[in-house]
Order: structure tokens, then C-alpha cells, then sequence
């Protein structure tokens, strides 16, 4: 509340893995967040720009609660206009809850607003997103948008996939 008589252009948020053990409740206070700042400004379409929750084991495992987390941070990217979620998958360290390669996530917030804010048109700002996933017998092929250029994998088999079923229990999964 101090703040809100000074101007803003956008926001940025690195937050989440203390709502790992209540990411259902996450799902509706992050966008509720989003649209209250939005409210509080009085700029219904403030940019928020957010980092998703880096990889990190939790002392050896979380059953799933931080892929719920990255679920419903996704969720708030798709469904609120004016969002866009840095990934961090790719650059993080499961043995660091704080990755040290702050410039690439750095980078990849200020990419949204070289697009959003500044009208760069020749800036990718999205990685690959999963559109749908095809069942093919015991696999599940899936089929991206935001590709630009070819995809392809730097390993494998690809590591640090999990798959939930209609039970919401997500199980680890090999991807190539």
C-alpha cells in the first residue's frame, strides 16, 4: 500500500516455493494478486511478468507439490492477458533452490517487455508450450506451440518430466 502513489510501468514476481504445500490454494491467490495490483493501480492491463519455481528436490523429493505450483503459475500465464512466466526448467539446479544464473532468467523477464512494453517485433519471448498431448499406446506424443525453428532435445532420454493422470498424482516420465 506505501507504494501505490508512485507510477508503474510493469511488474516482475520471483516467488512461489513457499506455497508448495498449498498450491491448490496458489491456483487462486496468484491471479488474485495479479488482478488486485491491477485494481490497486487502477491499470487493468499492468504488465506482470513472474519466474516460474526453479527445480530443487526439497531434501529429496516434494510428491508433486512444486509441478502443481508450476501448474498454476502457467494457469495464471494463460489465463490473464499482460503475463508472461520466465521458465526456469532449463537453467535451474535441483541442489540450489537459488539458481545462480540470474542473468539467463534476467534475460528471459526482460524479453516480455522488449515485446509488450518497447513493440520489439523480432524478440521470441515464448518458448515452446505444450498444446496437446496425443495418446500412441504407452506414449504420449506431444505437440507444441511457440516452436521457433526446429526443437530438439539436448539429451537422451530427457530427464525432470512428471505426467499426471485424471487422479491428479503426478509419477516421474522419460521424455526423448
Amino acid at each position: 500500500a506505501p507504494i501505490l502513489t508512485y507510477g508503474i510501468r510493469g511488474a516482475i514476481w520471483y516467488q512461489g516455493e513457499s506455497n508448495r504445500y498449498r498450491a491448490e490454494e496458489y491456483r487462486d491467490l496468484f491471479p488474485a494478486m495479479i488482478t488486485d495490483w491491477r485494481s490497486r493501480w487502477s491499470a487493468p492491463e499492468l504488465p506482470f511478468y513472474f519466474v516460474q519455481l526453479a527445480p530443487y528436490t526439497y531434501g529429496g523429493g516434494d510428491d508433486g507439490k512444486t509441478a502443481l505450483v508450476r501448474e498454476a503459475q502457467a494457469l495464471a500465464a494463460q489465463e490473464l492477458p499482460g503475463t508472461g512466466m520466465a521458465l526456469t526448467a532449463d537453467i535451474g539446479n535441483a541442489r540450489d533452490i537459488h539458481p545462480v544464473n540470474k542473468w539467463a532468467v534476467g534475460e528471459r523477464l526482460a524479453r516480455f517487455a522488449l515485446r509488450d512494453l518497447y513493440g520489439a517485433t523480432d524478440v521470441i519471448s515464448e518458448g515452446p508450450r505444450i498444446r496437446r498431448a496425443v495418446p500412441r499406446g504407452r506414449e504420449l506424443v506431444l505437440e507444441f506451440d511457440h516452436v521457433h525453428g526446429v526443437l530438439e532435445a539436448s539429451g537422451s532420454p530427457i530427464g525432470e518430466f512428471e505426467l499426471a493422470g485424471e487422479d491428479g498424482a503426478f509419477v516421474p516420465a522419460t521424455a526423448r
